[in-house]
This record gives structure tokens, C-alpha cells and sequence, in this order.
């Protein structure tokens, strides 16, 4: 009896080191971020004062904090829930590695690491999504967020919180990349473009935490604040280089996200004088790769809606399984399509209560978007390369979302990574008619 208690005290002595440390480390890890947003050139020349900066970025962490609380409650099976999912295994596999590190580098490098191998078994086992596959071009590489987090794990502790805190900087990064990229746009009213960047409910909530949706808003940003839509030829090899980075991580994170840039950044090069080339262009890419793409957006469809249909989603809009038969198929789905994108999320289920600010959010978008759609035509307003950038990337990622996801939930969360952009479009073109500035 007596050695059982002498355990049990070394055991919660040991528990109170671990927390401590814990909290030292996030504490000291927290310190150096805010430093960073001090210091930094790259954040000081943002036309944000010290303060917005760091009550933008609070705020980014708390929300970062607030999804994982969610999750934890909604999602009792960690392996279920993207919040947990990767991390999870990450932290398998670095307690894993253990007695064997050099297998822990060269998975995460990718170099010498050979699957299905022995030590490779040792190092994966009882890891859920290593071997996770998806429907083809729409599937995202979680083995790249596993790595992330693997690389965390050394400054980490296994603390979630402090992974968090960290896609919440990066998060932030990108954030703060498009203020400085747009802002010139908004001189003399700020505020119009500080509120869908770092106010919006849907983007704090989705692209504040440990998501995707966290990294691709970093590569959107860092890529989006490199270019130069006005003077197409005016490029560094620097820029060139931080353009591709940025680009092929966005390739392995969302691959449909990458391919928006692509065709939207094409779109902008020949607007306006050199538009006509669009109409050799969009016929011939609908003969070579319509079908195909179609078909994919299909099977993401389905795949979707199998999963929705086996956990039993409360909020899917649509349970038909759809064939596979190329650009037709796609346009059986168009009723769905317009109802995902322009009615999801609009609650008023009294049960639906999470929905509620996403909802109002969505209202009130419509709502502006009618407006201008009434008055912009009237006063020919000619848009910037740059704002023409932002609406063909944004309506190419929501073509994709609409036509592949059957669930309000999910088109909620993927959609964050277009809503800014139509917003700041929407934002710039009221400060024309309204306020009359350039």
C-alpha cells in the first residue's frame, strides 16, 4: 500500500512538470510571435498599427482555441475530425521514432523513406490517414500537415494548443499579406477592407486554427502579395522563387485551389486587350479537359455523399448519386449547385444554432450583392487587373466547392478560402459608388 502511494506521488509530481513546462513553452513561444509582429519589417509596413495587430492576431488564437473546443465536443472520435486527425498521428508516429529518429527524418523530408518497409511499418503503426486516397485532382495531401505537425512536435511538447497557435500565425501571415497587397485600394477607408480579412465569422472561425484552410491562406497570401496584375513582365527571380514555394505547397494542400490561381491569373493577362484570345482558349480547354474535370467534381460528389450519408450528417443538401457521364452529368447538378452556394448556409432551424452568425454572414452578402448588381452597371465601372484577379479566383474555387459538396457544414468551411475575395470585390465597388474613391 504504501509503495502504491509513493507511485502515485512521483507519478502527479511528474504530471505537474509536464503541464508546467507545457505552459513555459507556450508562453515563451507566444513571446517570440509577438516579437515577431513588433519587429518585423514585413508586418510594421502593413498601415496597421501595433495594437490592430496584435488584437487581430488574439483574436485569430482565441478562435484557433474556440475550433478545437468545438470539435471536442461534436467529434468524440478523434480519428473523425480534421482538427485532431493529423495531429493525432503525427504524435503517433514522433513516440514511434523514438528509439529509431533517422526514420522520423526521412519521413518527414520524404528522402530515403521507403513504404511498406519493415521500419517504415514500425514507424506508421496505428496511424488512421497515412494511406488516406481521395477522388484525384480534389484530393488535399494530408501527409504534408502530418509533417507540420511532426516539425512542431519538437517545440511542442504534444501540445494541440500550441500547434494551434502556430497555424494561427501562419494563418495571420497570410492574412496580413493580402491587407498589404489590397490596402493601396483603400486609403482612405481602411476599415472596408480590415473587416472581411480579419473580422469575417467564417474566415475566424475556419482559417484561425488546425486546418487546412490555416496553411492555404499563408500560400494565398504570400503568392497574391508577390504579383504585380498591373505590369505582368516586372518579375525578380525572388519573387519567382517565393511565387513557386508558395505555389506547390498550395498544389499538394488543395489542389483545385492551385488550379484557380493558374486559370484566373491566364484570365488576367489577356484582360482587357488581349481578351480575345478567350474565345480560342475556353472552347479548346472545354473539348480537352471538360469531361475530365467534370467527372471529378462528380466522384468528389459522391465520395462526399457516401461519407455524409454513413455518420449520418444533419445538414446535407443532397443524398443522389450521381454518374459519371462528363460536362451532362455536371449539368444535371446545377439546381443543387446554385442552392449550395447561394442558400448555405441560410438557417432558421432553431436546432441549427451554430449556423446563425455563418447565416447572417451569407445574408448579408447576397443582400450587398444584390445592391451593386442594380446600381453597377449603371455607372460603367471599370474594375483593376487586380479585382478582376480576385472575383475569377474566387468564383472558380466556389464552382468547384458548389458542384463537389453535398453539405452545408463543409461548403461553410471551404468556402473561406473565396469568401474574402469576393467581399474585398464587393467592398472596393461600394467605395466607388458610395464613396466615390479610387
Amino acid at each position: 500500500m504504501q509503495s502504491y502511494f509513493v507511485v502515485s506521488a512521483e507519478s502527479y509530481k511528474s504530471i505537474i512538470v509536464f503541464k508546467t513546462m507545457t505552459y513555459l513553452l507556450f508562453a515563451f513561444q507566444l513571446g517570440i510571435i509577438v516579437l515577431i509582429i513588433r519587429y518585423l519589417s514585413f508586418f510594421q509596413q502593413a498601415s496597421l498599427s501595433l495594437f490592430e495587430r496584435l488584437v487581430f492576431f488574439g483574436i485569430k488564437v482565441l478562435f484557433g482555441f474556440l475550433l478545437i473546443a468545438v470539435y471536442t465536443q461534436f467529434y468524440p472520435q478523434r480519428n473523425l475530425a480534421d482538427v485532431f486527425k493529423y495531429f493525432d498521428d503525427a504524435n503517433i508516429i514522433f513516440q514511434n521514432a523514438q528509439t529509431d529518429s533517422l526514420s522520423l527524418i526521412h519521413f518527414i523530408t520524404g528522402i530515403g523513406f521507403e513504404r511498406n518497409s519493415p521500419e517504415s511499418n514500425t514507424l506508421l503503426q496505428y496511424t488512421h490517414h497515412i494511406d488516406k486516397k481521395g477522388a484525384g485532382l480534389l484530393e488535399a495531401n494530408h501527409l504534408l500537415i502530418i509533417r507540420l505537425h511532426l516539425l512542431l512536435r519538437y517545440i511542442s511538447n504534444g501540445s494541440i494548443y500550441i500547434h494551434s497557435l502556430w497555424f494561427s500565425f501562419f494563418s495571420f501571415t497570410g492574412c496580413v499579406a493580402l491587407y498589404r497587397k489590397f490596402v493601396p485600394f483603400f486609403e482612405k477607408r481602411k476599415w472596408l477592407l480590415k473587416v472581411p480579412l480579419f473580422l469575417l465569422p467564417s474566415l475566424l472561425f475556419w482559417g484561425s486554427g488546425l486546418l487546412k484552410e490555416s496553411i492555404v491562406l499563408l500560400c494565398v497570401g504570400g503568392i497574391i502579395y508577390q504579383l504585380d496584375f498591373d505590369c505582368l513582365k516586372n518579375w525578380r527571380y525572388s519573387k519567382i522563387a517565393i511565387v513557386l514555394l508558395f505555389s506547390t505547397l498550395l498544389w499538394f494542400i488543395k489542389p483545385y485551389i492551385a488550379l484557380s490561381f493558374g486559370i484566373a491569373y491566364l484570365f488576367t493577362y489577356l484582360y482587357p486587350s488581349r481578351f480575345k484570345w478567350l474565345l480560342v482558349i475556353l472552347p479548346i480547354s472545354f473539348i480537352l479537359f471538360g469531361n475530365t474535370i467534370a467527372n471529378s467534381l462528380i466522384a468528389k460528389r459522391n465520395e462526399y455523399t457516401r461519407l455524409a450519408i454513413s455518420v449520418n450528417a444533419g445538414s446535407i443538401l443532397d443524398t443522389t448519386l450521381y454518374k459519371e457521364e462528363g460536362m451532362l452529368g455536371l449539368a444535371k447538378l446545377s439546381p443543387s449547385f446554385f442552392k449550395a452556394l447561394l442558400l448555405s448556409p441560410l438557417s432558421y432551424s432553431p436546432t441549427q444554432k451554430s449556423e446563425i452568425p455563418f447565416s447572417i454572414e451569407n445574408l448579408l452578402f447576397l443582400i450587398l450583392l444584390l445592391y451593386l448588381s442594380v446600381n453597377a452597371f449603371s455607372k460603367k465601372i471599370t474594375l483593376p487587373k487586380t479585382m478582376v484577379f480576385i472575383i475569377i479566383f474566387a468564383l472558380l474555387q466556389l464552382i468547384v466547392i458548389g458542384f463537389s459538396i453535398p453539405v452545408v457544414g463543409a461548403i461553410v468551411r471551404y468556402k473561406i478560402t473565396a469568401m474574402p475575395f469576393l467581399w474585398i470585390s464587393v467592398v472596393y465597388t461600394i467605395n466607388l459608388i458610395i464613396y466615390k474613391c479610387e
